[in-house]
């Protein structure tokens, strides 16, 4: 018998596995018996040896042929147009598309802007008091939506103008909460310049008070004279209010010696009762700033404080009502008065 042989189209293993089926039981030199079940036998084989080889060539037909589709730019058109009624969200791009099934690329999709996305937009015009928060909770959807569709950084959310135009979606197009970490971060930075401004304040009103000790000792003068005025010989004080003030801020009490007059810079003091000029200060003078003290004798002294200017010289003496300076701030003051305290031999006593 003939060997059997086919055309050697595809260099595939499993073909001549076939083939050599085939040689098997026709090589020459093998005895076979021509009777009803040996002829059968082969039959059966020689269907079976074939059925093998038409099976094989065809797989490789398929391998060999992996352009199933024409990937022209206007193939990839159509794609694209009968593609996009059903993903409204994303972009495709037909020329991508192409590179992609020609196997130069492997992505045809961009994303686009959310604002170019969305189907029937309604508008909001921003009232006074109005958040993102409140306005995405307002539409049901969420400040993620209302950021992307509009354009807005996470740190814009409490900075809404009143009579802004905002895009407001039918629908969510995006769920992220992490515009939530950027409004944390940007309020722990405010928070941390509002301190910092704080301080500052304070120190620049510590400055303006006094609170500065070495500089403003330093500049502190001075003027005394002897305490031998004769007038109080123990009675009633008969102290005359010494300045037309806008009221009483603090009085004689703990840890305050005097009365507290609120007066305008400028506002004329007078002396109390008769005496003499025995100090004046300037500068810080241990809080008291630009002051001045009349004796009235008998240990009876009194202190007029804060003043702008004084307006008597160092041992003048002074009637009840004559002007000895002018009210002020300086000093250890944190607005505009006098400071009106009266002692007797050193000690604090209430004036009225």
């Amino acid at each position: 018998m003939e060997e059997a042989t086919i055309e050697k189209k595809h260099d595939i293993p499993v073909i001549y596995k076939g083939i050599h089926i085939i040689k098997k039981y026709t090589r020459s030199g093998l005895h076979v018996r021509y009777d009803g079940q040996t002829i059968r036998h082969g039959i059966v084989i020689c269907f079976l040896a074939l059925f093998v080889i038409a099976t094989n060539i065809s797989d490789a037909r398929a391998l060999e042929n992996v352009d199933f589709i024409d990937a022209t730019p206007q193939v990839a058109q159509k794609i694209v147009d009968s593609v996009a009624p059903f993903t409204p969200v994303l972009n495709e791009n037909s020329t991508q598309l192409a590179m992609s099934l020609d196997g130069s690329s492997n992505t045809y999709l961009e994303k686009p802007d959310v604002a170019d996305t969305i189907k029937n937009p309604t508008s909001y015009t921003v009232q006074k008091g109005d958040t993102l928060s409140t306005i995405a909770r307002n539409y049901s959807i969420t400040v993620a939506t209302l950021l992307d569709a509009n354009g807005l950084k996470a740190t814009e959310t409490n900075s809404l103008k009143s009579g802004q135009t905002l895009v407001i979606p039918p629908y969510n197009t995006s769920t992220s909460l992490a515009w939530i970490d950027e409004v944390n971060k940007q309020k722990a930075i405010d928070d941390q310049k509002a301190r910092e401004t704080q301080e500052k304040k304070k120190k620049q009103l510590a400055l303006s008070s006094g609170r500065n000790l070495p500089y403003r000792e330093s500049s502190t003068t001075r003027q005394k004279a002897a305490d031998d005025y004769s007038g109080y010989d123990g009675g009633g004080y008969g102290f005359s209010v010494p300045i037309n003030h806008n009221g009483i801020s603090r009085g004689v009490g703990r840890g305050h010696t005097g009365i507290d007059y609120r007066a305008d810079v400028g506002t004329p003091v007078s002396a109390a009762r008769d005496g003499k000029v025995v100090e004046i200060t300037g500068g810080w003078a241990g809080g008291w700033g630009s002051s001045v003290v009349v004796d009235h004798g008998g240990g009876l002294k009194t202190r007029y404080a804060h003043l702008s200017r004084p307006d008597v010289s160092i041992g003048d003496t002074v009637s009840q009502g004559s002007i000895v300076g002018y009210s002020g701030n300086t000093g250890f003051s944190t607005g505009p008065h006098l400071h009106f305290e009266a002692r007797v031999n050193g000690s604090v006593v209430q004036p009225f």
